[in-house]
């Protein structure tokens, strides 16, 4: 006689999955508005964090399951079939989702992405502290690109009865991501007169590393988020702003070679000065001293090709600083 198959009766396949972790974030999210607990925004990050993971690899799955393993090599439909295998993270699913699917994610959405990936890191692994502001203004941005993600890569994909199952849910979801907007929106406008008269006044306005808002006021030694709020030392934000805005971090710099954009600044001295922090108006790179404040374009200074600091230019510099062309010729 055959036994009966055991019945299982706990179904969450990767759709659901995904939908039903965002919709926990929402939750946590306006529940904390109402009633502040910490721990309800350590869940906003862990969860949120799943469902990039979750929905990435659901619309990955579409262009094939094998994409979703990390390594080529451990590539078996008996271990995919099974959920035996380490599957692809955040980075490389963006990866892949250009390369197969030909998904183009912006780089302000692929900056959010990333936060979030740190955020979910340092928690998960070994402990995370920031403000409240800065966790829920990284959660709405992922949140709405998120929403955005469903609608245009997922839900037209499903079956009926795969849309049937998550659609409240999703409806409920994006009503309860305009609130959260409100809030933010509320917090923006609390603190908007004193970032546009730092502006007025000629202090630099940029986008802050934790919160990913354009409320950090940099004026000289202090660099202080107007929204976070938060303080960052000279040195540790040029770091900071590095490997937030820049793709570039020591790590890849050790490892893969990557030029290190932190350079000495020509008037303080410091190694603050970082290549290519913004943009100008005509779109050219415009170089930024995180310690005395000072801006540079390209055609006002140069890199010396003996201490690679940057020195002022002129038509008479050539490619090597004063201190080091003086050196060279004390050693002769």
């Amino acid at each position: 006689m055959n036994q009966k198959q055991e019945e299982k009766d706990f179904k969450f396949p990767p759709i659901q999955n995904g939908v039903d972790y965002l919709h926990n974030v929402v939750g946590l999210i306006l529940s904390h508005e109402e009633t502040p607990e910490p721990r309800n925004l350590k869940y906003v990050i862990l969860h949120l964090h799943a469902a990039v993971e979750v929905l990435l690899k659901n619309r990955l799955l579409r262009e094939g399951w094998e994409l979703l393993f990390e390594k080529p090599e451990e590539i078996s439909q008996e271990r995919y079939l099974a959920s035996d295998f380490r599957s692809v993270g955040v980075n490389l699913a963006i990866k892949k989702l250009r390369d197969e699917a030909g998904i183009q994610i912006r780089s302000r959405d692929k900056n959010a992405l990333g936060r979030l990936t740190k955020s979910r890191n340092a928690l998960q692994h070994w402990g995370y502290e920031a403000s409240t502001n800065a966790i829920e203004s990284q959660a709405l941005k992922v949140l709405e690109f998120l929403m955005s993600f469903l609608y245009s890569e997922l839900l037209d994909g499903l079956e009926y009865h795969e849309k049937k199952l998550i659609g409240e849910q999703v409806e409920w979801i994006k009503r309860g991501t305009k609130k959260i907007s409100g809030f933010m929106e509320e917090r923006r406008k609390r603190v908007e007169p004193e970032r546009d008269a730092a502006r007025e006044d000629g202090e630099l306005v940029l986008d802050c590393p934790d919160c990913l808002e354009d409320f950090l006021v940099s004026s000289g030694t202090e660099h202080r988020c107007l929204l976070c709020p938060r303080v960052f030392a000279p040195l540790e934000f040029a770091t900071i702003y590095m490997e937030e805005f820049l793709n570039t971090s020591d790590h890849s710099i050790i490892k893969d070679g990557d030029s290190d954009p932190r350079k000495g600044c020509p008037e303080c001295t410091q190694n603050a000065l970082l290549l290519g922090a913004l943009t100008s108006e005509s779109g050219d790179p415009k170089h930024v001293c995180f310690s005395c404040g000072l801006t540079f374009s390209d055609s006002e200074i140069a890199e010396c090709c003996d201490c690679q600091d940057m020195f002022y230019a002129n038509e008479d510099s050539g490619t090597i600083c004063d201190s080091c062309l003086r050196s060279r010729v004390d050693y002769d």
